[in-house]
């Protein structure tokens, strides 16, 4: 552990040292400290990975993927349902393929709930940032707690280099709401 952080970089194949991640702005804390980690370099050159947020009431992760001889692209969905109302976003990436397509997924924060609440919003994006939802979203597969909303918890855990991914998706019982994968999420 060192209490000012962490620097990730990347040595490209012409011999240049480069950061790499979002290291100002929001991924700077007061104190100046800024925290990072590499999930994943692939072969072709795409490196994935996060950078912590830092805000007056609580912190977040950012996660981006870029080439070693290009720019960060942040990764995941920061919209107003994958942000707290201090603007902090979750995002984690969990497989990213030879072409840069990376698959994770984004905290679903609702804090008019009176429990823990959220969920997870499952996605796949490109190189560029662009990212798409993927997973179950019907009333089979939502919890439906006190939010308005609901929420799902849909998860990718692998991606192809055809771009097709696998996941999973928490299902619950439409009539009780209750949970039905079990403890072992069978």
């Amino acid at each position: 552990y060192n209490p000012q952080g962490d620097t990730t970089w990347v040595r490209t194949p012409g011999g240049v040292m480069r950061r790499i991640g979002f290291q100002s702005g929001f991924h700077l804390s007061p104190e100046k400290r800024h925290d990072g980690g590499i999930d994943f370099l692939t072969e072709s050159g795409y490196i994935a990975g996060w950078s912590s947020t830092y805000q007056p009431t609580a912190n977040g992760r950012t996660a981006w993927v870029t080439h070693v001889n290009g720019p960060n692209r942040r990764v995941g969905f920061y919209d107003v349902i994958h942000a707290s109302t201090n603007s902090t976003g979750r995002s984690y990436i969990r497989d990213i393929n030879e072409d840069g397509v990376s698959g994770g997924e984004s905290f679903q924060f609702d804090e008019m709930l009176t429990g823990p609440g959220g969920g997870y919003t499952a996605w796949l994006a490109t190189p560029l940032g662009n990212t798409v939802r993927v997973g179950l979203y019907d009333a089979e597969h939502t919890f439906n707690d006190d939010s308005p909303l609901g929420h799902q918890y849909n998860f990718v855990l692998l991606l192809n280099e055809n771009n097709s991914a696998i996941g999973y998706t928490e299902r619950y019982d439409p009539v009780s709401n209750s949970n039905t994968t079990g403890a072992g999420g069978i």
